[in-house]
């Protein structure tokens, strides 16, 4: 079982629709996942429909002795939420004011400690601030995957998150990995493409993922309905494309990909970029 948790500072990078998506595929392949919402706006909650105001909340179980297992929310969509209700809007000073110590930025990892063996994938969704909250989830995690907006390039911002890790793998959590940089809202039609990848993949010392994530209105239309996009429209090229990340960052196996493709992946919106097709 394996805990990965997105990253960026910058926000608008397609952080929750990832984690959304990420989660719901390999539920989709009959995984056990839990999606945990680490970020106060607690747009993953509601996509999965697992916000419920005036119930217990993510902030319940790491402040105030909660059980993690009266917070879970089964959502109707196959994946289980660790939801934010919105009680604790900034996190920092709640933290500090509180009488908090370093030491309690271990109680994320040490709340999920509990149920880590019940999943076969636990993923996290963070606010694009540098908090306690975002330490929490980077010392509770395996992994961390970075996405970026193909768009808007922000090399400092990414080098911040990247500072942030180094710090936690020093002084919290030694056994954390950086998993890749996921390059998202990608235009594939433009000469960019390429020119793009390549200079990522240059800046990240070769650890851009190969597969992408294409800009889709279906996406957001789907969000916009409370639903990840697999129960929108089964066939849509972002939709396609997390399968694809899916399967090389190993979150499904190759037979539960092709599973999944029988379903979700058509000819008209299978994306196969050269610098996918390359060999490794």
């Amino acid at each position: 079982m394996a805990v990965l948790t997105m990253q960026n500072r910058k926000g608008g990078v397609a952080k929750t629709t990832s984690v959304v998506h990420l989660a719901t595929v390999p539920a989709l392949a009959g995984k056990k996942v839990l999606a945990i919402d680490m970020d106060p706006q607690g747009n993953t909650s509601q996509v999965f429909m697992a916000m419920r105001e005036g119930e217990k909340d993510i902030s319940d179980l790491l402040f105030f002795d909660a059980k993690i297992e009266d917070i879970i929310v089964h959502s109707k969509y196959g994946v289980d939420v660790l939801p934010n209700n919105k009680k604790i809007q900034r996190p920092d000073k709640f933290f500090y004011q509180s009488g908090r110590k370093d030491k309690d930025l271990l109680l994320l990892r040490n709340a999920i400690e509990s149920v880590r063996n019940d999943y076969d994938l636990i993923i996290i969704d963070n606010n694009p601030s540098a908090d306690t909250f975002s330490d929490m989830s980077l010392i509770a995690a395996d992994y961390v995957l970075i996405p970026v907006d193909s768009a808007n390039f922000s090399y400092d911002g990414i080098q911040d998150e990247l500072q942030d890790f180094y710090n936690i793998k020093e002084n919290f959590n030694d056994d954390i990995e950086l998993l890749g940089v996921l390059l998202a809202h990608i235009k594939p039609q433009t000469k960019l493409l390429r020119t793009q990848h390549d200079a990522y993949d240059k800046i990240f010392d070769s650890l851009l993922l190969k597969a992408v994530i294409r800009d889709d209105n279906q996406i957001a239309e789907a969000l916009a309905r409370y639903m990840p996009v697999y129960f929108y429209n089964k066939k849509t090229n972002a939709g396609a494309d997390y399968i694809e990340v899916a399967k090389q960052i190993g979150i499904i196996s190759l037979d539960e990909y092709t599973e999944l493709s029988r379903s979700y992946i058509g000819k008209k919106n299978r994306f196969l970029p050269s610098f996918m097709q390359k060999e490794e």
